[in-house]
């Protein structure tokens, strides 16, 4: 699976952003192919943002294949605490696809 991942900015992170996609490949044993660009062929689009403001993630909010994480929030749903981000990414991903 191809995942192209898009930070924020980093102006005021409530999240290691970098540590939970470290965290996410981890989880799925290298099994997804990561890219940091947009012109490539992707699977899905990974936006993380820093905070729940999500300025970053507004710019593909018409992006069908995307997985939204916004500070404490992955797809507008909170999550208990940082640590548990790449595991709801995973459901999320697992709704749509086959990981």
């Amino acid at each position: 699976m191809k995942i192209s991942v898009q930070y924020c900015g980093g102006c005021n992170p409530v999240i290691d952003r970098s540590r939970i996609v470290a965290k996410l490949q981890s989880l799925l044993n290298n099994q997804i192919d990561i890219s940091y660009d947009l012109d490539s062929d992707y699977d899905f689009l990974l936006v993380v943002d820093g905070c729940d403001v999500g300025c970053k993630g507004r710019m593909f909010a018409k992006d069908s294949k995307i997985v939204y994480v916004a500070g404490l929030l992955v797809q507008n749903v909170v999550v208990k605490n940082e640590e548990d981000i790449p595991k709801e990414i995973i459901r999320r991903l697992q709704e749509v696809s086959s990981v």
